[in-house]
Formats: structure tokens, sequence, C-alpha cells
């Protein structure tokens, strides 16, 4: 298995917050495409276009799936889409190997 990480911005880049709908509804579409979803505590994020040097922040939260090897490229191709949702230059994508248990309770 491997773990995905990205960063969801709580703020278009004109820093007009995203609507929680639309959080929501990221979250809820991550959940039913991989099974499963966590979102982490709200932070900061600080990014550098290499383009133009133009420093963007903003308020964000880390959210976290687990997916298949086969499912990399889907997740690349659905994380890319949501930053396009919300006006984004570029999209963090962290992917790391590791082993992912889900325990019946």
């Amino acid at each position: 298995m491997k773990e995905i990480s990205t960063y969801l911005p709580l703020d278009y880049n004109d820093k007009t917050p995203v609507e929680s709908h639309i959080i929501k509804g990221i979250i809820r579409d991550l959940t039913i495409k991989f099974g499963g979803c966590s979102v982490g505590s709200q932070g900061m994020g600080y990014w550098q276009d290499p383009k133009d040097g133009v420093i963007y922040d903003d308020r964000n939260v880390m959210v976290t799936i687990a997916v298949s090897e086969d499912q990399i490229d889907e997740a690349k191709s659905l994380i890319t889409q949501i930053g396009k949702q919300l006006g984004q230059e570029a999209m963090y994508f962290k992917v790391t190997e590791c082993q992912i248990d889900i325990l019946d309770c």
C-alpha cells in the first residue's frame, strides 16, 4: 500500500474562503473513491511559483488516503482536478510506502 498526502487550501488565491460544502464534497469524494480519508489539523503552507517567483501562502488542511500501487495515477489525476477546482497553480503530492491494516473491532 501507499499513503498519499496532499494539502487542501482553505482559501482561494484571492484570500476568499473556499466554501465549506466544497471542502466537505472533496473529502467525501476521496473517501468514496479510495475507501477512506484522514483530515489533519489546519496549518499554513507557503509555495513559490518557479515561473514568476510569486510566493503564495495558504491556510490548509492535510488530507491523507491509502491506495494500492495501481491507484497512484488515479489519485494523482484526482488531486490535479481538485487543484484546478480550487484555482491552484500546483498541488503538493506525497507518496509514502507503508504497511496499512484496517483492523476489525
